[in-house]
């Protein structure tokens, strides 16, 4: 048994923390901070969106004379990332104080609150309420059905700045003012305040009051303002989803990550020898010993990872990309006692299916796992292996692309129209030159393929529109689904629940998919597999995707992954800060998406 690089094996926590946060009111001083945006061009439509309100793109509107769009907020001390969007255009300050990467090969701009910024002068009680950003718009977090048929409310304020909540609601929508009840604080993070009240019904009109001094706020569908009841425009809530349900098992799981390709090798008889077909052409290297094209091997010292830094058999000094390590679905089975001795119930495999590379985000059969992992048949038994040890298995499934060696792409590629799949993927041109072992030199000249990444080409889900336009498609009337593809799809599915009996998906780049395609899918999962868990790889704030509609929860990168690596491994954020950001995912997620909802998260 070798067990090797476990530091790839990652203990990962999939959802939101559920650490405990403590109400706070009227203790840290909040600075004044204003954000001015000057275009060259004029939007209908400016907003900012930040690390401060889980960059949201219409919670915080700025206000615009000529074009100069401004807004004034609190904020306490503390490093904050932003951006400006216009109409739907993410749009980096240029004149910001300093500047991050954002993830997306761009960056985001940066301010600085310190104590140069002057102090926030409202408070409690004076009489004025902030209203930028004081908006309900019926997301899933501020809309919450439960299953004893009654509703949570909450609405998000300023930190420090009113007294106190109505929500007035009426199950006629006629004679408003209605029933009015206090909604109570629950929770802060350190910038917002946030306030929540269950109504008794799930079909109602309601608005709600904010009062500070001698001022009250109205908000309803229109903006936050004074306004008498008689020119109310209330929202409506009429529930037509089942209450949101998450499978009870992930309450209390410690999910634990695994790359299958690195974690352990348990049979050597299964070790890469690059027979497959698409290796044919880079399994040897030149006389030389050297290049910088595609160069699949196997390292026979599992120890000897400098490749993965620097290769010795590129002359560019980029890393070993194409190295094989050996790992597979036997070394895992020979360390289940060792991941239950960690505490682990649930494990999180990468890609396992067949697949050129070693991550296998390229499938070329999603029904067949990768024969150097194994085959199907252990697998199945590993799946039931561990099930007795208690542990379920959710696999990484990713659908938005292909990898360019999947069979029905290489039959598309090879025949043309003529081929029963060649609308399964968005062509520009065809003939592609080559063969399907490599990708063409200039793949997005031939068809759409992820990132421009020619190796993995995507799947076409709406034959109405580009694949650009595809993923921002709400409902299925507005589409026109590729059905052959989607029953394919969801066979998929079906094979790997029923016949294999994985416990779960985590979907790869699931924002590149149509929102009505998960919709079906999740319909389809729970059918087969009602505790089945479904859970998004969404790197932004993704409240809108945990909904009995989408996902169970999304990875939650953004609330989780960049304070950790903030506060623990690069010491850049303080502790205060840390849980301040932990809180403002816990808040606008619902709380079955895992945000914690328990009796310590609530103290008053």
């Amino acid at each position: 048994m070798r067990l090797g690089c476990r530091l790839l094996g990652l203990v990962l926590i999939i959802g939101l923390c559920g650490c405990s946060s403590t109400v706070r009111k009227g203790g840290r001083q909040l600075k004044k901070v204003t954000f001015t945006f000057k275009p060259n061009a004029s939007y209908e439509r400016v907003y900012l969106a930040a690390t401060f309100n889980g960059w949201s793109t219409d919670a915080l509107p700025m206000r615009h004379e000529g074009n100069v769009y401004t807004v004034t907020i609190p904020l306490s001390v503390g490093s904050y990332q932003y951006k400006f969007v216009a109409d739907g255009n993410w749009i980096t300050d240029d004149k910001a104080q300093a500047f991050a990467p954002d993830g997306f090969g761009g960056r985001n701009s940066v301010v600085v609150v310190d104590n140069s910024f002057p102090d926030w002068d409202l408070k409690i009680g004076d009489g004025r309420i902030l209203t930028e950003g004081l908006r309900h718009g019926g997301r899933p977090w501020e809309r919450i059905l439960n299953s004893d048929s009654t509703t949570t409310l909450r609405l998000r304020v300023w930190s420090d700045d009113i007294e106190r909540i109505e929500i007035c609601w009426d199950s006629t929508a006629a004679g408003f003012p209605g029933n009015c009840q206090p909604m109570e604080l629950f929770d802060s993070d350190g910038i917002h305040d946030y306030y929540e009240a269950d109504v008794p019904a799930v079909k109602f009109s309601y608005f709600f009051k904010v009062v500070d001094g001698n001022a009250v706020i109205v908000v309803d569908r229109g903006f936050p303002r004074n306004l008498e009841y008689g020119g109310l425009s209330p929202f409506e809530y009429n529930s037509q989803s089942p209450p949101f349900e998450t499978p009870a098992w992930v309450e209390t799981s410690i999910i634990y990550q695994i790359f299958p390709e690195r974690f352990a090798n348990g049979s050597q008889e299964n070790d890469p020898d690059f027979s497959e077909w698409y290796y044919e052409g880079s399994r040897n290297l030149p006389p030389s010993g050297k290049t910088n094209s595609e160069y699949f091997h196997l390292v026979k010292d599992w120890y000897d990872v400098d490749g993965l830094k620097r290769s010795p058999y590129r002359t560019d000094g980029k890393p070993d990309w194409n190295s094989f390590y050996g790992g597979d679905v036997a070394g895992i089975s020979d360390n289940l006692d060792y991941l239950v001795d960690l505490g682990v119930t649930a494990i999180y495999l990468n890609p396992i299916f067949q697949a050129k590379s070693n991550h296998k985000y390229d499938a070329a059969d999603y029904m067949r796992v990768d024969p150097h992992f194994g085959s199907n048949e252990e697998f199945k038994q590993f799946v039931d292996k561990c099930h007795t040890y208690g542990l379920r298995v959710i696999l990484d499934l990713a659908i938005n692309h292909t990898g360019h060696t999947f069979w029905a792409f290489v039959d598309a590629r090879r025949k043309g129209r003529d081929s029963e799949y060649w609308n399964w993927y968005e062509w520009k041109s065809w003939p592609v030159p080559g063969d399907s072992v490599w990708a063409p030199p200039n793949p997005l000249d031939y068809y759409s393929c992820w990132w421009g990444f020619g190796q993995m080409p995507t799947l076409n889900f709406d034959l109405a529109r580009p694949d650009a336009h595809e993923a921002g498609v709400n409902k299925i009337e507005d589409a026109q689904p590729n059905w052959d593809l989607i029953t394919y799809l969801l066979d998929v599915a079906t094979y790997w629940l029923d016949e294999m009996d994985v416990d779960g998906f985590r979907l790869d780049v699931a924002g590149d998919v149509p929102f009505w395609f998960w919709q079906i899918f999740r319909d389809h999962v729970k059918k087969i597999k009602p505790d089945a868990y479904i859970v998004g790889e969404l790197w932004g704030s993704s409240p809108d995707w945990v909904s009995s509609n989408y996902f169970d929860a999304v990875m939650n990168y953004h609330f989780f992954r960049e304070p950790v690596i903030g506060f623990i491994a690069r010491g850049t954020m303080s502790a205060e800060e840390f849980d301040r950001t932990l809180a403002r995912g816990r808040l606008i997620y619902p709380p079955e998406g895992g945000q914690g909802d328990d009796e310590s998260s609530r103290e008053p």
